[in-house]
């Protein structure tokens, strides 16, 4: 090409390139530079201003050389001014020297078997930079392969398909729009692919177009494709050639509504009034239906009032209750659930017209399904009724036996209670007649002899017989004690004494009895006297009773001692308290009897003491007084 004639000369470099023909792309760089390609990897760069022309061979990679005949099937210069080249055998990169425009650094990709993120197809149609991020991706259209995203930086490629939403696997050439979108033409129609992507296939979204949207055809040629200055897409095919605005193509008016059409039941279909008596009139007119339990296997038939390309329409449904998200089912318009749980369910149903644009009109179908017989509300309030008369009938059972086994034990105990009480009173009578035997058989003696010999025996008869007379009162008297006590009817008569003078008092009129008896008395105390609040008489009928209790039960040469100790106070308004504590050389008492001592009627089983022992309600009427004092006795 000359420049200031404007004709154009062949050139003998040019001329030896064969195959240069209608199936081969041209073009120009950013420069002005015009490439032409050749068979087997030649390839021509003419500049027009000066005419000069380079020849350079891609074909240099011996481990896979491009066959004989095959051509250059795509041209392209990114944004970063790399050349790449596509051919029927893989596709090449062309990174130029500045100051070596001849021997480019060439990089070879093609399909490898044994690595998934390679070129997915050989046969390379078109090549353009990603229209967002042009200096990390690559777009690389197949004849067989569908599309390929390479990453620049790490080479991986990145694959779309039909399975991923792609019309045909033949891509004859892509193109942007001002939006960013990618479109394309296949061998079944042209294609958008939205911006806003991710690496996940399931993020894509396409746009398909086809005869039925007034194309041409739904097949494409090699290289018809262009972007027109004002923004519009051409696409030429086997019928013509398309041209169209991209924005305009992307806007719909039409949502079309989406209605459910039938319902199949256990696989039959189901109509007003048949004996299901599931619908009441027509599926259209129905908001609402019931289902009993047997009827447990539920299809919904759907369908798009979008006749334009109605294979194109999609839909998606969801059953609240069920689908915890949107059910994506495509082209098939039919939804099947099986064995219903009993409840309340709202089937929704969506469709899109045939360019993928959803409708905002769902269709609702509200569905109940009856519990069986023994899974109703009355069924549970029965199975709850049994449960509670259940449980009634146990819990009498229970009361009843734990009553009986109560009565067997309170009989077993009452009869033993009794046994025991019968043995005691057996025991208490014979105590009792022995402690009046005595005084009385003296009583009796003495009056005799006082009636056959009163000048001789009257003073001393009558002395004793007002002693054991007076005996025999005194028992009277603890017997009737210990009953007040036990009733709560005796009363603390309190008044202020030297407590040590009158304990020092009640010991000196034993001392007779112990002197008679061969036995010592001691009374021991730090202090003199102790000025206090007390019962006298109640003091008095513990001290003797403990007094009697050592005398009874030591031997002759045995000692006693009675001793009194004062516990001062530990704060203000604490009372004083006052330690009696009387010890003998006596026999003892085994230790597994301590703890009954204080026991009525209980006695010590020895054989030897059987006689002297009293009637067992001397301690016991000490213990109760202390008690009626707020004190207490204790014994080891």
């Amino acid at each position: 090409y000359n420049p200031s004639s404007g004709r154009l000369t062949a050139h003998p470099e040019i001329n030896n390139y064969h195959g240069v023909g209608d199936k081969q792309p041209m073009l120009e760089d950013s420069k002005g530079t015009i490439w032409f390609p050749g068979l087997g990897g030649a390839l021509t760069r003419l500049n027009p201003t000066n005419g000069k022309v380079d020849s350079i061979n891609i074909n240099s990679n011996p481990a896979r050389p491009m066959l004989p005949n095959s051509f250059c099937t795509a041209l392209y210069e990114d944004k970063q001014g790399v050349f790449w080249i596509g051919t029927q055998d893989g596709f090449a990169k062309l990174v130029f020297n500045k100051t070596n425009y001849v021997s480019p650094e060439i990089k070879w990709y093609y399909n490898n078997t044994k690595s998934r993120n390679s070129l997915n197809y050989n046969h390379v149609s078109c090549i353009m930079d990603d229209p967002s991020e042009p200096d990390t991706y690559l777009w690389i259209c197949t004849k067989g392969g569908g599309l390929n995203r390479l990453n620049k930086k790490t080479g991986d490629f990145f694959h779309l398909t039909t399975k991923d939403g792609l019309q045909h696997n033949v891509v004859y050439g892509i193109l942007p729009d001002n939006e960013g979108n990618i479109w394309g033409s296949t061998n079944n129609g042209i294609f958008c692919l939205f911006t806003g992507r991710s690496s996940d296939s399931s993020q894509w979204k396409f746009r398909n177009f086809s005869k039925a949207h007034g194309l041409q055809d739904d097949e494409f040629n090699t290289g018809a494709y262009a972007r027109l200055p004002n923004g519009h897409l051409a696409f030429g095919g086997v019928n013509g050639l398309n041209v169209f605005d991209p924005k305009e193509m992307l806007t719909t008016q039409f949502a079309p509504g989406v209605f459910i059409t039938n319902i199949l039941i256990n696989n039959e279909p189901i109509l007003p009034g048949d004996k299901t008596a599931v619908l009441q009139s027509n599926i259209e007119q129905t908001k609402s239906i019931t289902l009993n339990h047997l009827q447990d296997i539920l299809t919904l038939e759907f369908s798009s009032l979008d006749f334009t390309a109605p294979w194109q329409n999609k839909y998606r449904y969801q059953l609240i209750g069920i689908d915890k998200n949107w059910v994506e089912s495509g082209n098939r318009r039919s939804a099947t659930y099986l064995h219903l749980p009993a409840g309340k369910y709202n089937f929704k149903v969506q469709g899109s017209n045939s360019q993928g644009i959803w409708s905002e009109k769902i269709n609702e179908l509200q569905i109940t399904v009856l519990p069986p017989w023994w899974g109703t509300w009355w069924a549970y309030l029965l199975y709850a009724l049994l449960f509670a008369l259940l449980i009634r009938a146990w819990f009498i059972f229970s009361v009843n036996r734990a009553k009986l086994k109560s009565q067997l034990n309170f009989e077993k105990l009452e009869a033993k209670r009794v046994k025991e009480l019968d043995t005691i009173k057996t025991q208490l009578y014979t105590n009792i007649t022995h402690e009046f035997r005595t005084p009385l058989t003296v009583i009796l003696g003495m009056a005799h002899q006082v009636v056959n010999k009163p000048a001789e025996h009257f003073n001393n008869g009558m002395d004793m017989i007002i002693r054991n007379g007076q005996s025999l009162l005194n028992l009277v008297n603890e017997m009737l004690d210990l009953s007040k006590l036990e009733n709560g009817k005796m009363q603390l008569q309190l008044a202020k004494a030297d407590i040590i003078h009158f304990l020092r008092y009640i010991v000196e009129s034993f001392h007779s009895l112990a002197e008679s008896q061969q036995k010592q008395l001691h009374f021991l105390s730090d202090i003199d006297a102790l000025f206090l609040e007390f019962d006298q008489e109640k003091v008095r009928q513990i001290v003797s009773n403990l007094l009697s209790n050592a005398l009874k039960f030591t031997p002759e040469k045995g000692n006693i001692y009675i001793s009194v100790l004062e516990i001062l106070p530990e704060q203000n308004g604490q009372k004083t308290t006052v330690v009696i504590k009387v010890k003998d050389t006596g026999i003892g008492i085994p230790e597994n009897q301590l703890p009954h001592i204080f026991d009525r009627f209980y006695q010590l089983d020895n054989s030897h003491t059987r006689n002297t022992e009293g009637t067992g309600i001397g301690l016991a009427l000490t213990k109760e007084l202390v008690k009626l004092m707020e004190g207490e006795i204790m014994v080891k």
